[in-house]
This record gives structure tokens, C-alpha cells and sequence, in this order.
């Protein structure tokens, strides 16, 4: 930023509301800027809203000269990594209870088959539903527990 407010580095950006005169932007938030101008800087949107004696403003989509950041020597800071959802470990437990829901496939079945894989496991949730089973909503989910069962029977 103070590269920026220096006016070394060469930069555009989109506006909604009227636009800054000069560097002021960047003065300000450098802690240059005259005590009219109210900033709120969104660096994980790319953009700065404010408020200056004129009303408000809005400067999006920023972007800075790469040649004229590259002479100062700054790096720009890489991107936070991604929060990881957590692996199921072995010895975790299941989010369903795959013996439950198995009885009742097998129950499903001796009543007769269904044309339909879809068919099947929708009427296993039905049946695992009256029984207060909690299941999965997907069919892929639901084919690792009694996917099995379903093409045996066939």
C-alpha cells in the first residue's frame, strides 16, 4: 500500500458511485489520508467501499501493474488453503446404522423385487423411515450399504 500511495505502481479498477481523485485511496488506507475519508476495505471480495464528502463509492475488480510490483520486490501473499474436511478414520463411527438398514433390505426383498435399483432403495428409506432409521439420501451411499443385496436377489 505504500508503493501504491507513493504512485509507484500503476493500477485500475471498476467504480459504482463517483471516483477518487488521484492515489487518495491507497494514502488513506497507508495512514496518509485526510480525516474526511471513511474506508472499508474487502480484501477477500477485491474491493473497497467508502465514504468520503461527496457520498459513498465503490471500487471493485482492482487490479495492480505486475511489472511496476514485481520492481518494488513485494510478493503478493498466496491465497489461504482451503479448510480440509476431516478424513473418516478407521475405528470412527458410522454415520448409519448399516446392520438396520440391511434387516430391512432383506425384509424389502422377501416381499419381492423392484425393477428398479432406485426403486428399491427408496422403498428401503420408506420402510427405514417408519422404523425411526436414519438413512442416507443419495443412491450412491445407499449402494455401498445394500447395493449388494439388491444384485444378488436379481
Amino acid at each position: 500500500m505504500r508503493a501504491l500511495a507513493a504512485r509507484d505502481v500503476r493500477w485500475t479498477a471498476n467504480w459504482e458511485g463517483h471516483r477518487l481523485a488521484g492515489n487518495s485511496l491507497w494514502q488513506k488506507l497507508a495512514g496518509q489520508g485526510g480525516a474526511q475519508l471513511f474506508l472499508d476495505p474487502r480484501y477477500e471480495e477485491n474491493q473497497i467501499k467508502g465514504h468520503d464528502r461527496l457520498g459513498p463509492f465503490c471500487a471493485y475488480n482492482i487490479q495492480l501493474v505486475k511489472k511496476d510490483v514485481q520492481k518494488l520486490g513485494v510478493r503478493p501473499t498466496p491465497p489461504a488453503p482451503k479448510p480440509s474436511k476431516p478424513k473418516a478414520r478407521p475405528g470412527a463411527e458410522r454415520t448409519y446404522d448399516h446392520d438396520a438398514i440391511r434387516t430391512v433390505a432383506k425384509d424389502v426383498l422377501t416381499t419381492g423385487g423392484d425393477d428398479r435399483r432406485a426403486w428399491f432403495y427408496e422403498r428401503v428409506r420408506n420402510l427405514c423411515r417408519e422404523r425411526h432409521i436414519k438413512t442416507p439420501d443419495n443412491d450412491r451411499s445407499m449402494g455401498r450399504i445394500i447395493g449388494d443385496l439388491y444384485s444378488t436377489k436379481r
